[in-house]
């Protein structure tokens, strides 16, 4: 992530020059031309590569796989494209099943780096104390298909979210794919005789992809520690419903309450629970939840809960996601997404798919201007308040009037004259009415909006939050009306059947740039935690919370591809070092990190905060 040619014609010279083993070679180029591609069709590129360098990559495949004594795939190996198409690629992994690289494929997610010697120093002045229960993000489990059309019907049981299944599946028919990433726009449940659900167990969140951890380190340090599936629960869930639907299909939140009372009746403990990212949001409805049926159930439950890159006042991304089926990576990436993505998933299909995930409506900006700045004010964290910037016809408009606009294109989209926006605001809040905090109680919408409801009384209970500083994070975007830019003479790769698309002709390819983790803005990580938390109102019983930040500090990508021990990104802190170190010492019941670690400027962003929302319910 954030790679350049140069950084690029590196990883290519230091392949060149290895003496791995030829079929390792061609399994980790492979990786790389499948998930660019796979990733780019929905949207979440982590690897760039230009054109030139995709050539040199395709040239090396082939090299490696001529001196592994592999027969070559009856396909065009001269296809003078961006990068190899689906095809291409789809007939080397088919090969490559046949001919011993399928372990490699098929095991490698499995096949864990040995533990740092200073882990191993570490780990003998802890002992594991607490149970603990692990809640993922958003896309970071995996979903597999149970009931599916007749173009699915080979990948029963397989995920077609996650895993080298999901490539193949893309790679075969993208477009049936989408159909069974979609859920039904009126209900936000399933679509008929389509069946997905998420995978319940820890190898469900470790590996996303062969070779890409995401609770992969994580578990492993906490075996280390002495945890094993009797005392470490997954608490997997279907990243793309609304929480309200995750209780009504799943008994999500009933069955998490059942884990968490069993863990602490067998371990005679009670329950750290650790989130990361939307599983922060997850996290905190619950706790809502079960307030309400027994006001005094965390207290008597929950040691601490560790929130990791929580999006607690949520996330540009959001925005730019269900208003045009983009964000910051497809942006990037708008040459390959002009010739590859729009020819195989068309925009309003890619649209549609997103739209119907529910759950992506808590990433969207909560507080209002009060906390992302007003009309003519400098927002708290940032000199420029306005969230979306609109080229053509010119102008600006603040977090509030993003979301009316947000709401009324989707409204007037002719993509499905479906409820999606009154969904949303059926089922989530947005504002920071906290004089009605009383009367938000039983009304579940408010339950996804901290600033919106008090924490449960639980007085002993921990909060955690740890995040990531200094990496350039989206903060906003510049858009365009496509018609209005037509008529300006202006020649731009257009969003077919629809209105509005980011102008990536501005700087850094239409995206606003700001302080964050690369993911999430800095004033969602961190205002709850460092304010939000400490009002006697929105914490009534006082419980402690913590702020602790880490900043990105990422080695070079030719050295690791993910950032290091100590990258902060949104994702790879997941393996950062020092984090994993201070979440051992939680569990096992230290007190050494119970104190704040702040390097960023967000005490002083909470303050204009507080002052901002104290005027505006005043």
């Amino acid at each position: 992530e954030g790679s350049s040619p140069v950084h690029e014609k590196l990883l290519i010279k230091n392949l060149q020059r290895t003496n791995f083993n030829h079929k390792i070679v061609i399994a980790v180029l492979l990786a790389i031309l499948a998930v660019v591609y796979v990733n780019t069709s929905v949207g979440i590129n982590h690897i760039s590569v230009v054109q030139s360098n995709a050539i040199e990559i395709q040239q090396l495949v082939i090299e490696n796989w001529e001196k592994a004594n592999l027969t070559l795939p009856k396909v065009n190996l001269s296809l003078p494209q961006l990068q190899w198409d689906n095809t291409t690629i789809l007939r080397f992994l088919d090969v490559a099943s046949f001919t011993g690289m399928a372990s490699f494929w098929e095991k490698g997610d499995q096949e864990q780096e040995p533990l740092p010697e200073e882990f191993l120093e570490f780990q003998k002045t802890l002992t594991k104390k607490y149970p603990i229960v692990l809640i993922p993000g958003f896309v970071t489990s995996k979903l597999e298909m149970w009931t599916g059309k007749e173009c699915a019907q080979k990948y029963f049981r397989s995920s077609i979210w996650g895993g080298l299944s999901m490539i193949q599946f893309i790679l075969n028919d993208i477009k049936c794919w989408a159909e069974h990433m979609t859920l039904d726009l009126d209900t936000g449940l399933d679509k008929e005789g389509i069946t997905l659900r998420v995978e319940d167990s820890a190898h469900a969140i470790d590996y996303l992809f062969p070779g890409y951890w995401v609770w992969g380190r994580m578990i492993q340090y906490l075996a280390a520690l002495g945890y094993n599936s009797n005392d470490l629960k997954v608490a997997t869930f279907d990243w793309r419903l609304a929480p309200q639907l995750l209780e009504n299909r799943d008994h999500y939140f009933s069955e998490l309450k059942m884990t968490i009372e069993k863990l602490v009746k067998w371990e005679g403990k009670k329950v750290v629970s650790i989130a990361h990212s939307k599983g922060s949001n997850v996290w905190i409805y619950f706790i809502k939840w079960v307030e309400f049926r027994d006001p005094l159930w965390v207290d008597k439950h929950i040691h601490a809960f560790i929130n990791i890159g929580g999006a607690f006042l949520g996330s540009m991304k959001g925005v730019s996601t269900l208003l045009s089926g983009e964000m910051k990576d497809s942006a990037d990436l708008e040459l390959s997404r002009a010739y590859v993505v729009d020819k195989l998933l068309h925009p309003k299909q890619r649209l549609e798919m997103v739209r119907s995930w529910t759950s992506l409506a808590s990433l969207l900006p909560k507080g209002g201007d009060a906390v992302w700045g007003g009309e003519g004010e400098e927002a708290p964290d940032s000199g420029d308040s306005s969230l979306i910037t609109i080229t053509h016809p010119p102008r600006n408009l603040t977090a509030s009037q993003s979301m009316d606009f947000l709401f009324e294109t989707i409204r007037d989209s002719d993509l499905d004259h479906s409820p999606v926006a009154d969904n949303i605001e059926k089922w989530y809040s947005f504002g920071i009415d906290v004089k009605q905090l009383n009367e938000t109680k039983d009304n579940s919408k408010y339950w996804t909006n901290p600033l919106q409801f008090p924490l449960p009384y639980a007085p002993e209970m921990k909060t955690f939050c740890l995040y990531g500083v200094n990496k350039a994070t989206e903060r906003g975007y510049y858009y365009k009306d496509q018609d209005a830019a037509a008529a300006a003479g202006q020649s731009v790769h257009r969003l077919e059947g629809l209105k509005h698309s980011i102008d990536t002709r501005e700087e850094h390819h239409g995206i606003k740039l700001g302080e964050g983790d690369g993911t999430v803005p800095i004033v969602s990580l961190g205002y709850m935690c460092v304010d939000g938390w400490k009002w006697d109102r929105l914490n009534p019983s006082k419980s402690p919370v913590f702020t602790r930040e880490y900043r990105h500090n990422p080695t070079s990508i030719v050295v690791d591809v993910r950032g290091g021990k100590d990258t902060a990104d949104h994702v790879d802190i997941m393996g950062n070092t020092e984090m994993l170190h201070d979440i051992m010492k939680i569990v096992s019941g230290s007190d050494s990190v119970e104190e704040d670690r702040i390097i960023s400027n967000i005490v002083e962003i909470s303050a204009k905060i507080r002052k901002n929302i104290q005027k505006a319910t005043d």
